[in-house]
């Protein structure tokens, strides 16, 4: 079990950063980087591409990586540095141009996917290493996804609050306050460039720590085989031939640009609007609830204007008494 949970950890440092990216980093470059939604709807897609080619080549690097340590677990141990720094890089806002500020945004995207792929595909590949037990790399698995759900869930669920809490400008309200107290979160003037920034720090440090953990507390049992075919022409062909592959890998390129448009309108209704429908959907039915009493009855029913007087339903032939308290008496 402490190996499982330790195996598990590494899932929720990742999703610690990337959901960042995947659900932030794109509202990030509109609203305070000021890049139009157009170019860094480019950007973004630049960097899926880029995944599209990077995720291959770091395939076969690792596949062929043997140390003493294992083939997957050092890119854990030394990759987890550069990928703390590039996601903090990346919500860091400089005093750039707008030309320079498109270009910082370019450059730290693609240097923060090719980190992510150097951390995240060795770290996948691992479970097949450390057990040959189908049913302990199950379980593995099981506690993978489950602490990969608690780091999205955080994330997602707290981002924001964290956002106003570390860019919070002349107020020294507790996290707690804030995310307990609407009135107070309107109030706050909110530094979002520095809030971004601290924010990410904090989970890039969280997410650095638990990388470690994984590290120390997983073991890789599965020698390489000794003679193992390393043409990587060979690996191409072999893969292309594979129609179950290709299957896999089409659908997953459909699913996850519907994830990523699907996050991307998330990020920007919870930003924009959810706040103001909290306020307007009570205030918009309170006027609907006095209306009939507040305003004359259309001629064609038979309401009378009088509150003391029986109300005539014609269409469920009911009368209905407001009584003095409030209430209504139906008889």
């Amino acid at each position: 079990v402490k190996e499982k949970l330790g195996y598990s950890l590494g899932d929720t440092a990742s999703h610690f950063v990337w959901d960042l990216v995947g659900f932030w980093l794109l509202i990030f470059y509109t609203d305070v980087f000021k890049i139009s939604p157009a170019v860094a709807g480019w950007i973004m897609f630049a960097g899926s591409i880029w995944d599209a080619v990077v995720d291959p080549i770091v395939g076969i690097i690792s596949d062929r990586t043997n140390t003493r340590w294992g083939k997957f677990r050092p890119y854990l141990l030394f990759g987890a540095i550069p990928y703390a720094i590039l996601a903090v890089l990346a919500f860091t806002t400089p005093a750039f141009s707008p030309t320079g500020m498109i270009v910082y945004a370019a450059i730290t995207c693609l240097l923060l996917r090719t980190a992510y792929a150097f951390v995240n595909l060795p770290y996948s590949s691992m479970s097949a290493v450390m057990t040959n037990d189908s049913n302990e790399r199950a379980g593995l698995n099981t506690y993978r996804f489950i602490s990969a759900y608690v780091g999205q869930f955080i994330v997602t669920g707290l981002a924001l609050f964290f956002v106003a809490y570390f860019g919070q400008q002349g107020s020294d309200a507790s996290l707690f306050s804030i995310i307990g107290d609407k009135g107070l979160r309107d109030s706050l003037e909110v530094d979002t460039a520095v809030g971004y920034q601290r924010t990410v720090i904090l989970f890039a440090i969280l997410s650095l720590v638990f990388f470690f953990i994984t590290f120390i507390t997983t073991k890789e049992r599965i020698p390489a085989p000794k003679k193992q075919d390393s043409s990587i022409s060979k690996d191409f062909k072999y893969l292309f031939k594979n129609q179950p592959w290709v299957v896999l890998t089409v659908v997953g390129v459909v699913s996850f640009i519907m994830f990523a448009m699907q996050n991307a309108a998330i990020a920007y209704k919870i930003s924009n609007n959810m706040d103001e429908l909290n306020v307007a959907v009570p205030q918009a039915a309170a006027p609907q609830v006095a209306e009939p009493v507040q305003q004359p009855a259309p001629a064609s029913t038979n309401i009378p204007l009088n509150p003391s007087e029986p109300l005539v339903m014609p269409t469920v032939k009911k009368t209905v008494k407001v009584s003095d308290d409030g209430f209504d008496d139906f008889k």
